[in-house]
């Protein structure tokens, strides 16, 4: 037991670490090579994509803990349905996001982020986000 906890703490520690790293020299990077008006619009960009992340609302931690509460009673066929039912709503919600985000691009989505980007360009990485 005393080694689980020691692992788990480790890759908590471990992960905020490379958490903090990041936070710090990403801004740094990017200010020095994109300047302070690039660096801004990078950020709107990716403020835009990470919208994409409230698809999730909650589904993922529901389905883990209920998932292990199945595995750990035994039911096996309960936690296999569970298990197929939250992998097609998952890539039913990641399908969706996709459906809108290549519909969005014939909008001019640059326009209404205010970025000086080119559209093709801005929409490209939208959409890669």
């Amino acid at each position: 037991m005393w080694r689980r906890l020691l692992q788990h703490s480790f890759s908590l520690a471990l992960g905020q670490g490379v958490n903090v790293a990041h936070q710090w020299l990403v801004p740094m990077a990017f200010l020095q090579h994109y300047g302070l008006e690039g660096y801004g619009a990078w950020l709107v960009v990716m403020a835009a994509a990470g919208q994409m992340a409230n698809l999730d609302f909650g589904l993922q931690t529901y389905l883990i803990n209920r998932l292990t509460m199945l595995h750990e009673a035994g039911d096996h066929a309960a936690f296999r349905r569970l298990q197929s039912t939250g992998l097609l709503t998952a890539l039913g919600l990641a399908g969706g996001g996709l459906l809108v985000l290549l519909v969005a691009q014939w909008f001019p989505i640059e326009r209404w982020l205010r970025l000086d980007w080119p559209a093709p360009e801005a929409r490209l990485v939208l959409l890669l986000l």
